[in-house]
């Protein structure tokens, strides 16, 4: 268990979370320990904290026996192989990311409920016809959204700072 030290000055206002909301937003921030250093970029293994213990979704960030995902970052801090950084995401991102996954499921079934009923010649079963197909077609969305997002950087999370630098050197 590694303990957390908390930034020492107050971060800079993120540029892409005032966009989002026309405010200074929190970011959030994840403790994560650099195993290779790629270029402008790191891959990271993320560390398992406290609440993790009793987190109902911890089986999203440690899926195999509790080992954690190694994921690459952003080195912002410049930070080396062995060192504990925090990872960054702005809070826009986390927000967007919700409402895309969540929202737009939802919304399909919605509508699709509501087209299935208003069809011409609609039967007692269009309304779940169309139910089914929204949540598919809003579900296709997410995927093609996902795989966006995959390819701009500004979404991902960042290597900001480094907490606990490496005892080898």
């Amino acid at each position: 268990m590694i303990k957390y030290n908390p930034p020492p000055t107050k971060p800079e206002p993120n540029p892409i979370s005032s966009a989002v909301f026309g405010k200074e937003s929190a970011d959030v921030e994840e403790l994560a320990r650099v195993v290779e250093v790629i270029g402008p970029n790191a891959k990271v293994q993320l560390e398992k904290q406290a609440a993790c213990n009793s987190c109902g979704a911890k089986q999203v960030c440690h899926p195999t026996m509790g080992i954690s995902p190694i994921i690459e970052v952003a080195n912002e801090a410049g930070a080396s192989v062995g060192d504990i950084v925090a990872l960054k995401v702005d809070e826009g991102v986390r927000i967007g990311a919700s409402l895309t996954v969540f929202g737009l499921p939802v919304a399909g079934i919605s509508i699709g409920a509501l087209v299935g009923t208003t069809m011409e010649n609609a039967g007692p079963d269009s309304a779940v016809v169309g139910a089914v197909a929204g949540l598919a077609l809003g579900l296709l969305l997410v995927r093609l959204i996902n795989q966006w997002v995959g390819k701009t950087s500004r979404l991902h999370p960042r290597a900001a700072r480094i907490v606990l630098p490496s005892q080898t050197g």
